[in-house]
């Protein structure tokens, strides 16, 4: 609608739409499944390079997308990069505004348009229109973006050196022309833009002392800009480096930020992925990820069969759906995911039923109401009767009282009554509760 319609008011209504949606879907940690990115990211591209296009708004849904894609979709998003790089040439305020609204992405991704992003904003930042603040701002940020993104990434260092000189340069260049107000009013922009940054992506040390390192260089050119650093500088202070360091040794794994952990997820087989997971060592953000790989890989059959040995994953997977501490209910989702994965392997190319999983289900049915029939409709492949009897002894008794006196739970009532429903046309069921293989059990 919104590439497509003549009408300002509801293109303008219906991107608004789009980002209230996507917002939403990122709160309560809801991620679009591969189907849905790879048909939004070609229409994502197309919007963004028309003209009209409301870029303030629509940034905030290319990173949404991007977010999606770096931590569903191995392959990346090479065409983004792409098309910043091209924005870069032809509208270069637009590739900024794109560009300082990204997740943490790949080295790939941020190598590609690395020049051409620190090419344009430092022509922003040294030739600065006296009318136009926010121009210089967004190249303020877009410069701090840069070595926030490469700090996240495997080739560090000696590209931030560069990026340091052009962020004081550029400062010290309006303090010597008399311009130190609008430094100011730049650096309350980046203090607004930091705040919200900082929060949804959890700086690690090194990004934080890199934005602390400019702070220090800059705070002397003036009092109003003493006082503007000093602000930015509480946000952005990092954890202490003892309590930092304890932190690693209590997750385990010493990764601190999510670049680095997606770069060591990728290595790691099936079993070690869930491993982290079940981990209540690891900090969540962590656990989250790996789970969502671990989906993400199992859900592909070749990747599947390649890497994954069904079995050995069954004890630990049983052990998480048990564990009543430690998994969020956005974890859980995934896991219910992962966990049909694996049992539609083993009876479709194995033929071979997982009756301990039955037996969890039906186990938890009364303590884990919710997260039982969750598990349970996850299954959707054919469920054979031995399977399904432990599960009509303990689940169905529960389903139905869910009906009375599990109000808050309702949805949770109707889907599990639905896959009864569903397995029951295939099945024979007495009043007792028992399957039969054909004839009266009434």
């Amino acid at each position: 609608m919104y590439r497509s319609s003549s009408d300002a008011l509801l293109r303008s209504k219906s991107i608004v739409v789009l980002s209230q949606t996507l917002a939403a879907y990122k709160a309560r940690r809801f991620e679009l499944s591969l189907v849905a990115l790879n048909e939004i990211k070609p229409l994502v591209i197309s919007c963004l390079r028309m003209q009209e296009t409301e870029i303030k708004l629509f940034r905030r849904i290319v990173s949404f997308i991007a977010h999606d894609v770096v931590m569903l979709d191995n392959g990346g998003w090479d065409e983004l990069s792409d098309c910043i790089v091209q924005l870069s040439s032809t509208v270069p305020l637009k590739a900024l505004h794109v560009f300082v609204d990204l997740p943490p992405v790949y080295g790939r991704f941020i190598y590609s348009c690395f020049g051409k992003i620190a090419e344009r904003a430092e022509k922003v930042l040294l030739m600065p229109d006296q009318d136009r603040v926010e121009d210089w701002s967004l190249g303020l940020q877009a410069v701090v973006k840069l070595g926030i993104q490469v700090l996240d990434s495997e080739l560090r260092f000696d590209m931030v050196k560069g990026l340091l000189t052009l962020l004081v340069k550029a400062a010290s260049d309006l303090v010597d022309k008399g311009m130190e107000e609008f430094l100011v009013r730049g650096l309350a922009d980046l203090e607004m833009f930091l705040s919200r940054d900082k929060k949804l992506y959890s700086y690690n040390k090194e990004q934080c002392h890199f934005v602390s390192c400019f702070l220090y260089k800059i705070k002397d050119l003036g009092p109003l800009t003493k006082q503007a650093t000093g602000k930015i500088h509480r946000l952005v202070k990092s954890t202490p480096f003892l309590v930092q360091q304890q932190q690693q040794q209590q997750q385990g794994h010493g990764a601190c930020s999510e670049g680095e952990w997606l770069d060591r997820l990728n290595n790691l087989k099936p079993l070690e992925m869930l491993r982290i997971f079940a981990s209540t060592d690891v900090e969540e953000r962590f656990r989250e990820l790996a789970i969502r790989r671990l989906n993400v890989l199992l859900s592909d059959r070749v990747s599947r069969e390649k890497s994954a040995d069904m079995k050995e994953l069954q004890p630990l997977l049983l052990s998480c759906l048990s564990s009543k501490e430690g998994i969020s209910e956005s974890m859980f989702k995934v896991l219910g995911e992962v966990v049909y994965h694996v049992a539609f392997e083993m009876t479709n190319f194995h033929f071979e039923t997982w009756y301990d999983l039955s037996d969890c289900i039906a186990s938890t049915s009364e303590t884990e109401f919710e997260r039982a029939v969750y598990i349970f409709q996850c299954l959707t492949m054919w469920l054979d009767d031995e399977f399904m009897v432990p599960i009509v002894k303990f689940l169905l008794p529960e389903i139905n009282k869910g009906s009375t006196h599990r109000e808050r739970c309702w949805w949770i009532t109707v889907a599990g009554s639905w896959r009864f429903g569903c397995l029951l046309c295939h099945h024979s069921i007495g009043r007792d509760g028992n399957f039969c293989c054909g004839g009266d059990c009434r």
